[in-house]
């Protein structure tokens, strides 16, 4: 028998200042923002396609995986248990810059893809932030990071079992699947 995790935990520590992060799964008894981070002062969310920041009402509920500033008063460490899954879903990104956060999983930021292709540079930096920005190369749960693109479209992220498409020019069928040892 395969048992198959239908919740999981999410622990994290929000510091006395602004934090750069996302909620990411589905409480089912409240997705309330002051009820998630019950001292938190104000919070914004960046809409990546309109560029601007929107406010988040303490009375609103999250959004799985939407990324978001959240000024706390005090140290304090949200520690949710049994959390649903949420489905993933592409990130909608205008051109220029862009903030998301991840859902249940750890991902490389190697392993993001775009709608152009192209919408990412090679020179492109992923930017969390820690008391100050940091340059990320895994996004954890809870946190969020900001990417300039180059065009509007759609981030795509890996699943939890690996990268969500080829890269540009690489082959999706792999040599070695054509292969037969006997």
């Amino acid at each position: 028998i395969i048992e198959v995790a239908t919740t999981f935990d999410h622990n994290q520590d929000i510091s006395d200042s602004w934090n750069l992060i996302s909620f990411p799964g589905v409480d089912g008894s409240s997705m309330q923002a002051s009820s998630i981070y019950p001292n938190m002062s104000v919070a914004w969310a960046w809409n990546n396609l309109t560029g601007a920041y929107e406010e988040i009402q303490s009375t609103a509920d999250l959004t799985p995986g939407q990324a978001f500033w959240l000024k706390n008063a005090g140290n304090f460490e949200v520690d949710e248990t049994g959390l649903s899954f949420s489905a993933k879903e592409n990130v909608a990104i205008g051109n220029g810059w862009n903030m998301f956060g991840v859902l249940d999983y750890t991902i490389n930021t190697a392993d993001v893809r775009t709608v152009p292709s192209d919408a990412i540079s090679a020179s492109s930096t992923f930017w969390g932030y820690n008391g100050g920005y940091e340059v990320k190369t895994t996004i954890n749960p809870g946190s969020a990071v900001w990417i300039k693109t180059t065009a509007a479209g759609e981030l795509v992220l890996p699943t939890a079992a690996g990268p969500a498409l080829p890269k540009a020019g690489e082959s999706f069928v792999r040599e070695e699947w054509a292969q037969i040892h006997i």
